[in-house]
């Protein structure tokens, strides 16, 4: 016997509670906080930063300042995917 129609799988729609909307909220607000803050202190540093520290706290790894919107951008990869599935 089956109760579930084959066509009808995975179409269960749940509404989002106020609490999901304010953390999506908070979330998107923050995501756009972190790119201006890149977008604003992009200008102010040096054409190479330091990416990587040792245990003594000695930087031992460097990049371009470019690197600093990569994890802006995986963040915002991220987000889309989960909220825009």
């Amino acid at each position: 016997m089956n109760f579930f129609d084959k066509n009808d799988i995975g179409n269960i729609k749940i509404e989002p509670t106020i609490l999901d909307k304010l953390i999506d909220s908070v979330s998107f607000t923050l995501l756009i906080g972190y790119w201006f803050y890149d977008l604003i202190i992009f200008s102010k540093l040096p054409e190479t930063i330091p990416s990587h520290f040792n245990l003594l706290g000695t930087p031992d790894g460097f990049h371009s300042k470019k690197y600093l919107f990569i994890l802006p951008l995986i963040t915002t990869t991220i987000f889309t995917m989960i909220e825009y599935k």
